[in-house]
């Protein structure tokens, strides 16, 4: 079914909000495998956005997060509202999700919105409530810090997790999550001894780390786990595992068949087209991939359309949720993290890159100055000092440097002031070391 505007007088704007509307009755009275949202046309799901999307003001971040813990509907409606706004929220977040009062429920909410926005800032707040409350937020959190940007702080604290041996397996499994998930090569030592133990599921932890290692030495034992029978609890996981290994028509052959109709079978299968299927299979594969339900498969669509300029096949998903319950906001989260922006206005909606973001506004932010110094006219960020004007003898009494007064001759003996910014590119000054003025210098 494609809708395309006519070239006709345009009608009234109450028909065409009547139009708009029976269009979406009927989108929503078809079955889903005939209304797949991206084989309308972009322009028509553009109008209906301005129709059908969110009206009147965004509701303040603390009266969303606040939403988390009043239940399943509102969690639904609020968790999109805050993943949108981006990084800019992460303070109240983390401030939240450390509050004491705040539930066991609310708190994985949060993790899923942090998980979302996938800031590495987030990871010691992530850690904090993991030491907390191990008990209900190791899932949850372990998952979170897998989807962030690795920092040495989550490598340690996962690594001292692998390490318990008195630890409980479905804990340690997580910390073993971690390192493939992020294909550190540092969980090899833990993931090959599990290959040995006699539990499946620990099996199945261990080959998965060195699939996504790119072990091909791990294929033929997930094929024979899988054929064997895997457990509900690592089928998904191997899945994924054989995914990363092998190509969409090996996968046919070497995957169960009697899960084909299970999300565990068809997600790692587009996984795999999307990876190393036909360059005219990855396209479409790439789509599928963007309403995934496993972790990270939502950004690898996202950056397989960006790289082959396929930047029109998102606009759909992007402009209306009525397929994946907060979609855009998950895409838009993507595209940031890609280094892409969505321009969404009255009169534009279209992705581009993102501008880098600007270096003067964090350096005025912190009481600096930003612009061209030296000779070359480099821009650069010159913070105060926060000794400045204190009396000195000597340059290792300053931040920056001892400064004479403009009246003392070079080589005499005279106090000085510590300087009042840090860097001395562009500058002339007469300088104080062990109390004796040296003659004028100029730093270019």
């Amino acid at each position: 079914m494609r809708i395309r505007a006519s070239s006709a007088k345009s009608p009234s704007i109450g028909v065409q909000v009547m139009c708009y509307a029976a269009v979406a009755a009927l989108f929503l009275a078809l079955p889903a495998v005939a209304r797949a949202q991206h084989e309308f046309d972009p322009e028509t799901w553009i109008a209906l956005r301005h129709e059908l999307g969110p009206k009147g003001p965004v509701p303040p971040v603390a009266e969303d997060i606040a939403a988390l813990a009043l239940g399943r509907d509102s969690a639904k409606r609020a968790g999109p509202r805050l993943i949108a706004r981006g990084p800019e929220i992460l303070p109240d977040l983390h401030a939240a999700l450390l509050e004491p009062g705040t539930s066991a429920e609310q708190a994985f909410l949060l993790l899923q919105v942090l998980r979302s926005i996938g800031d590495s800032s987030s990871v010691s707040p992530i850690i904090t409530a993991l030491k907390r409350d191990p008990d209900h937020l190791h899932k949850a959190g372990f998952l979170a810090l897998s989807m962030l940007p690795p920092t040495d702080e989550a490598v340690a604290f996962a690594t001292a997790l692998a390490e318990r041996e008195d630890e409980s397996w479905r804990k340690r499994r997580m910390a073993f999550t971690y390192f493939g998930m992020q294909r550190d090569s540092r969980g090899r030592k833990w993931a090959e001894p599990l290959l040995a133990s006699e539990d499946p599921e620990q099996r199945a932890a261990g080959l998965f780390v060195l699939a996504r290692l790119g072990d091909a030495g791990a294929l033929e034992p997930i094929t024979q786990l899988l054929a064997e029978g895997a457990t509900p609890n690592s089928r998904g996981s191997l899945m994924f595992a054989l995914a990363e290994l092998v190509g969409p028509e090996e996968f046919l052959t070497r995957a169960p068949s009697g899960f084909e109709w299970s999300s565990d079978y068809r997600e790692p299968l587009h996984y795999a087209t999307a990876r190393a299927g036909s360059e005219t299979e990855r396209p479409a594969a790439c789509v599928k991939l963007l309403r995934a339900m496993l972790p990270g498969l939502k950004g690898v669509g996202v950056r397989c359309l960006l790289e082959r300029g396929l930047e029109k096949e998102l606009l759909p998903p992007l402009a209306l949720d009525m397929e994946v319950p907060g979609l855009p906001a998950l895409l838009r989260a993507e595209l940031r993290k890609a280094g892409y922006q969505l321009i969404d206005t009255e009169s534009e909606f279209r992705i581009t890159r993102a501008e880098p973001p600007s270096a003067a506004e964090p350096c005025e932010q912190a009481g600096g100055s930003f612009g061209p110094l030296g000779l070359l006219g480099t821009p650069t960020c010159n913070l105060p000092t926060p000794d400045a004007n204190k009396p000195c003898s000597d340059g290792s009494q300053c931040v920056s440097a001892c400064v004479a007064p403009e009246t003392a001759a070079p080589e005499s003996r005279s106090w000085g002031t510590c300087y009042g910014h840090r860097r001395l590119l562009g500058s002339c000054l007469k300088q104080v070391r062990g109390g004796v003025v040296e003659p004028a210098v100029c730093v270019d």
